[in-house]
């Protein structure tokens, strides 16, 4: 399985709403004990190896978000995936923080970082883990929002349970698949 955090890289970037699927990927890789090494000809920092019994393969793109879709295919195509093995974690301003939802396919939703994966992978046939940043102040343009740093309150009291459920979320997927990842935790 491929399963990709989207984000933007530098440290300015590092603590903000796009880059919510980047730390929850860095958190699932020191989960599984394993590292990152940098790709350049893949664009990416990968982290390969085995987790419950099967080949892993987390990602993080270090192009900016809207480029995301030319790291996904080219380790797609690397390592012989197909899009149905492929999981996208990434931002929702469509909903609340402390939400996060598995979803099997769709349009990207606005998503810079989705369009870009859809557009490199021809299809809309992939899996999302959906972590909700909002919701936007009506107040401040959707970038500024989705560029501005999470909450003290959010990075201390609401990420940590949202990642937790979202390392459970993988496992269950890689474990027992996506449907019964969808039965168990999209629930209400």
């Amino acid at each position: 399985m491929l399963i990709v955090g989207l984000g933007n890289p530098g440290e300015k970037y590092a603590k903000t709403r796009h880059n919510a699927g980047w730390l929850l990927i860095e958190r699932y890789a020191a989960e599984c004990g394993l590292k990152f090494s940098l790709e350049s000809k893949h664009k990416a920092l990968v982290a390969r190896g085995n987790h419950q019994g099967k080949t892993i393969t987390l990602v993080i793109p270090l192009s900016y978000m809207n480029l995301s879709g030319q790291a996904v295919i080219s380790l797609l195509n690397y390592y012989r995936y197909s899009a149905q093995d492929v999981l996208i974690v990434y931002d929702d301003k469509d909903f609340d923080s402390g939400i996060i939802k598995l979803k099997n396919n769709g349009s990207a939703g606005g998503h810079n970082g989705i369009k870009s994966i859809i557009a490199h992978l021809g299809t809309e046939n992939f899996l999302r883990l959906r972590i909700g940043v909002g919701p936007k102040p009506k107040e401040i343009n959707l970038a500024d929002f989705v560029l501005s740093d999470f909450s003290k309150n959010e990075l201390e009291n609401i990420l940590p349970e949202v990642f937790s459920r979202g390392i459970k979320i993988i496992d269950t997927i890689i474990s027992e698949g996506a449907e019964k990842a969808m039965q168990v935790f999209n629930q209400k």
